[in-house]
């Protein structure tokens, strides 16, 4: 969830009681994150700094959002209660009074749908909440439902014909084989090449509903999964028809074009940096699969070797850096281009990066034209993609207030990082600093971070203790401070 690479957040609300005028409405979100540990449980519901400062960096946060939500349960006379276990996740139960709507009760007419019954559909996706919600809307619905969570359990059904489905459901992004190179192997199965599939992925993947079209399936079914959606695209797959309230962004069969979307991993540690790089390969309609560190690109080229068509690779990472991880890359054997990514312009950082075994460099911040252009050399893409106008201005407001709020965290990690005279962590943050400023057009601001880079590596305590008064002065003088985030300036570091 919030705090893993790769979970799941579930919402469960049910109707425990109903007196007089009221219904108490109990609303249960479960995560598969991190966890909280015993001793900051306790005092969760204040505003605190995250429990491990490397989550913060890693993944964002401030530590305000439980203690928010108290308050507004609070306001609507409701309750709260959060329990959590370490390296499993965390449950909170909120319940609400709430008072009946005048309104006439609506009712969602399923009419249309009673053909559906004893139709059966067989899925793969390896979250167990999106398994869970198909199989209740199949059984909702009179259908029956065969659920797998590895491309191999389902393979090895179709193989032994235990079952034959009347329509597929397959998930896009899986680890192990994607829904495009599953759904390749079931048409060389002469049992099954006619049945229809439909594919699944977050409504996040913008390219997802082209490759979906591209590769052969009949509609896209975007996630997260909602009855009356499964009822209309799973009806129209299987009866060839268009009901009037169909949503618009279901592909059918279409003329295939040549795919842009090719799967590309970004190892990149900057939250700021990857809230841009995703912006720019999704305009460019390709997915991607972000880390934030060498030693994980690593770990995943361990496992799927064969899963990408390109890495962009920052060059400074914490644990293992960038070049570290194209050197065990090359020395596996794996063929696959990388493309450097650093905020250095030097010649020679350019230079190691290609003697190492990267096959290109760009030079960050880097506009979309460039890295299109790079991407189009190793990937063998159409050149005539253009990027819409309303698009580079999404980026631009969207990355701006990322920005807005990355160094405002900044801002306010300063004075702990001076107090514990953490020089490792002070040099990171100006390193951020000044490349994040850059990219919005502060150069006076990315001037202040590259010194305070180069006053952390000198260990000049006396000097960073000027560049935060000289920062903090900055953003009020700019008008940069976000509310939630306002320093006492007088205050002792």
């Amino acid at each position: 969830a919030k705090f893993t690479q790769k979970g799941s957040i579930k919402l469960e609300v049910n109707l425990l009681k109903i007196i007089d005028n009221q219904s108490f409405i109990e609303f249960v979100i479960k995560d598969s994150g991190k966890g909280i540990g015993p001793a900051y449980l306790n005092k969760i519901f204040t505003p605190f700094t995250q429990e491990d400062s490397s989550i913060n960096r890693k993944y964002g946060g401030t530590g305000l959002g439980m203690s928010i939500v108290k308050k507004l349960t609070e306001l609507m006379n409701g309750s709260i209660k959060i329990e959590s276990t370490e390296g499993q996740g965390t449950t909170v139960t909120v319940v609400l009074p709430l008072e009946h709507s005048k309104q006439t009760q609506l009712h969602i007419d399923t009419t249309n749908y009673k053909k559906l019954a004893g139709k059966l559909v067989m899925a793969l996706d390896d979250n167990e909440n999106s398994l869970e919600m198909l199989r209740k809307f199949c059984y909702r619905s009179k259908m029956e439902c065969l659920t797998f969570s590895k491309p191999l359990l389902l393979l090895e059904c179709l193989t032994n014909k235990t079952a034959i489905p009347d329509v597929f459901f397959l998930d896009l992004t899986l680890s192990d084989m994607d829904g495009n190179q599953l759904l390749e192997e079931i048409k060389t199965k002469a049992t099954y090449k006619d049945i229809p599939a439909i594919a699944m992925a977050s409504n996040a993947f913008k390219a997802a509903t082209k490759i979906a079209r591209e590769n052969h399936f009949s509609a896209f079914m975007p996630k997260p999964l909602f009855k009356d959606n499964f009822l209309k695209i799973t009806y129209n797959v299987l009866f060839n028809t268009r009901p009037d309230n169909r949503p618009q962004e279901l592909p059918l069969h279409t003329t295939p074009t040549k795919s842009l979307g090719k799967r590309i991993l970004v190892a990149e540690d900057n939250i700021f940096n990857q809230a841009l790089i995703k912006k720019q390969l999704t305009n460019l309609d390709h997915l991607f699969e972000v880390v934030n560190s060498g030693a994980e690109v690593i770990e995943i080229l361990k496992k799927r070797p064969s899963s990408f068509d390109l890495i962009l690779m920052d060059l400074q990472m914490p644990n293992v850096d960038g070049l570290e991880a194209t050197k065990w890359i090359r020395g596996a054997g794996i063929k696959i281009p990388i493309i450097g990514l650093s905020a250095h312009a030097l010649k020679q950082y350019e230079e190691e990066a290609i003697k190492i075994g990267m096959n290109d460099y760009l030079t960050k911040p880097c506009n979309t034209i460039d890295l299109k252009n790079k991407l189009n050399k190793y990937l063998k893409a159409p050149s005539s993609h253009t990027i819409p106008s309303t698009a580079k201005e999404e980026i631009n407001q969207e990355i701006y207030d990322l920005f807005l709020e990355t160094t405002n965290e900044k801002l306010q990690a300063f004075p702990s990082y001076l107090q514990g005279k953490d020089f490792k962590n002070l040099q990171f943050l100006g390193h951020n600093l000044k490349g994040n400023a850059k990219q919005v057009g502060h150069a006076e601001l990315a001037r202040i971070g590259e010194e305070i880079e180069k006053k952390a590596k000198d260990k000049d305590l006396e000097t960073l203790h000027t560049l935060y008064q000289e920062l903090y002065d900055y953003f009020i003088k700019h008008n940069l401070l976000i509310s939630k985030f306002q320093l006492d300036s007088t205050k002792s570091v």
